[in-house]
């Protein structure tokens, strides 16, 4: 999912794409699939940016990636002394080579580009289709080239009803359904653009921050970004890693290398190791990312007041963004009615209501 970026900085350079694509993947990922599904990903982008809506034709797309596929993907960059010593580490571990793993998985993924193509042609069902690509079993869930297939997929069938890829993605329950919906909905979002995100769905968290982040990228790509000057270092504390606590709400800080923030919260929580505290810190940075940052203190001073949050107003906090009027008043008749519910419950209201 992190890779849009490196398609989107280089887009019209496809060798260029699927390199940088590479090593950012191996940093993380060592088989074939992921980092084969990481370049596809990224080439698919590059195809689909140059489409306008209306001309966009699925199966001249699909067709389009599949063509040609080995050579398309091959790696010609394997000789730099960095890749090279990186083969030498995989090859070390593994009965099969790497280039060897890597031919099998590029037929296997030719193999679903062409599914997927008969699929859409045949009208199949979006779970059978998935169903099929392996998205629902254990053990190919969360494979590289079924996610990224599996988006291709959404994204050719829907691209006319373009929310449809997403909104089907996430809610193929028992899929890795984060994965496969980022990965539609980038495509989709290179087809056509930002205007088509309802405004419901920019409530997510920095959205403003994300756009700007997708400016500074179209600007790299054509060859005009100005990087910003920042302040190398500055009297603030730094909270990359708190080594005491000694920090205050509406204080300005510094994290390496957001840059200059303030602190918009602090909680301490008890934990289940006795002795100890975790010290909770939000901070809103000038370029407007947040962050959380969590530390673990021994508890030595008895003077630290522990603070369990008051979960039912977090939980009433962000129901009220999140549901209807009369849901939202039943949730808090409920909760004003019930102080000692468990922490779980109150945990579980509370991931239900952010997700």
């Amino acid at each position: 999912m992190r890779v849009l970026p490196i398609a989107l900085a280089n887009l019209g350079d496809v060798e260029k794409i699927k390199e940088e694509i590479f090593c950012n993947s191996i940093i993380t990922h060592g088989h074939p699939r992921a980092i084969l599904g990481a370049m596809l990903y990224g080439y698919a982008i590059n195809q689909i940016i140059m489409y306008r809506p209306e001309d966009f034709n699925w199966d001249k797309y699909i067709t389009q990636i599949g063509t040609d596929f080995q050579n398309k993907f091959k790696l010609s960059f394997l000789d730099k002394i960095e890749i090279r010593e990186w083969l030498k580490e995989w090859n070390k571990s593994n009965d099969k080579s790497f280039q060897e793993v890597y031919e099998e998985t590029l037929v296997e993924t030719q193999n679903q580009l062409r599914f997927i193509f008969q699929s859409i042609k045949q009208d199949l069902t979006v779970k059978e289709t998935l169903s099929k690509l392996g998205c629902f079993n254990n053990e190919t869930k969360g494979s590289g080239i079924a996610t990224v297939v599996a988006g291709i997929y959404l994204a050719a069938k829907f691209n006319e009803k373009p929310l449809e890829a997403v909104i089907e993605a996430v809610n193929a329950i028992g899929s890795d359904t984060d994965s496969i919906a980022a990965f539609a909905g980038g495509l989709i979002g290179g087809l056509h653009g930002q205007n088509i995100i309802p405004e419901k769905w920019k409530l997510v968290q920095d959205n403003e921050y994300l756009e700007k982040i997708a400016e500074d990228l179209l600007a790299i790509s054509e060859d005009r970004f100005i990087e910003q000057k920042r302040t190398t270092y500055t009297n603030n504390k730094l909270l990359n890693n708190p080594s005491s606590d000694d920090y205050k709400n509406e204080e300005l800080i510094e994290f390496i290398p957001l840059g200059i923030g303030k602190i918009t919260a602090i909680e301490r929580q008890p934990t289940l190791t006795k002795g100890k505290y975790n010290l909770l810190i939000n901070a809103q940075f000038e370029n407007g990312q947040s962050i959380l940052v969590s530390k673990i203190f021994n508890n030595k001073n008895e003077n630290i007041k522990l603070e369990i949050t008051n979960l039912n107003d977090t939980i009433l906090d962000l129901a009220i963004n999140k549901l209807k009027p009369e849901v939202l008043s039943k949730l808090e008749k409920y909760l004003n009615n019930n102080k000692n519910i468990s922490d779980e419950l109150r945990e579980l209201l509370t991931e239900i209501l952010k997700n």
